[in-house]
């Protein structure tokens, strides 16, 4: 079967309409997606003090909380944090014992020469991780 001119401008138009459309779809997907990257990039997140204060701003607005009930608010925050940081005391030196028991286990499997690049490797994972803590990288929190 042969086409004709028309015709194959026809289905040329089409397919350079079919292009175009998908691709201003396309661009407006792409930029509601990565919308909330662009306007966070750069933005370091607020610091547990900052959070508890804008928590507490949002709240008395949404709510129409009252000076007392911030009062009380607060003085639960508080006591949720204090909770919150001896049970994190409780269970560090827990978690530290896990983690030993199981690199011993791991080392167990390794001949000596092996051993030695798996402590070494440990090592420098060690050092990166005391490096990113010390460049402020942290959690939020009240």
């Amino acid at each position: 079967m042969k086409l004709s001119r028309a015709t194959i401008a026809l289905y040329m138009g089409l397919v350079f309409v079919s292009g175009a459309t998908l691709g201003i779809f396309g661009n407006r997907y792409y930029d509601a997606t990565t919308a909330t990257n662009i306007r966070n990039r750069g933005k370091r997140p607020p610091s547990p003090e900052e959070f508890r204060k804008m928590y507490l701003n949002e709240m008395q607005k949404q709510l129409g909380l009252s000076t007392k009930q911030i009062t009380k608010l607060s003085s639960i925050m508080d006591e949720t944090r204090a909770l919150l940081d001896e049970l994190h005391k409780r269970a560090v030196p827990e978690r530290q014992e896990i983690d030993r028991s199981q690199n011993e286990k791991i080392r167990s499997v390794f001949d000596p020469i092996q051993r030695q690049k798996y402590d070494e490797m440990m090592q420098r994972m060690a050092e990166q991780s005391k490096a990113n803590k010390n460049k402020g990288q942290r959690r939020g929190g009240f």
